[in-house]
């Protein structure tokens, strides 16, 4: 049997494929379909996902506003942790100074109503310890 000979319009022709012959490459539009019980189950997953995720969400939210509170809270000074000396304008002063005096007694009159903060102010009367550090501004 002779092939037929292909002429010059067939060969100018794209091969297009048409729906028959993608079925029988496997290729059906039938297979992205779900059954009802695969529906279902799908939907069951999806729900406990989302469940999940909204529980995350909110111990995130829970969890941050707790953070929150705790670290802006109202902050006392312990007049019993007060640094025996500090460190005022580059000098140590401690005991008996009447800066060192004035200071521990400022602290002791306003020791309640304290918050965190981490902004730096640019200091105008600093005292400084390792532990501790007061920076004081002139009300305006």
């Amino acid at each position: 049997m002779e092939k037929p000979k292909l002429n010059s319009e067939m060969a100018s022709k794209e091969l297009v494929f048409a729906p028959a012959v993608l079925g029988r490459l496997h290729f059906t539009r039938f297979s992205l379909r779900f059954t009802a019980p695969q529906k279902k189950a799908l939907a069951v997953k999806m729900k406990t996902l989302i469940k999940i995720l909204s529980y995350l969400f909110g111990l995130v939210l829970v969890i941050g506003f707790c953070g929150y509170l705790y670290i802006f809270r109202d902050q006392a000074i312990d007049t019993g942790f007060i640094p025996l000396e500090f460190e005022y304008c580059g000098n140590q002063i401690y005991g008996k100074d009447e800066s060192y005096l004035e200071i521990v007694d400022w602290l002791k009159a306003n020791k309640d109503g304290w918050v965190l903060s981490f902004a730096s102010y640019v200091p105008n009367h600093r005292y400084y310890h390792g532990a501790f550090n007061v920076n004081i501004h002139e009300e305006a």
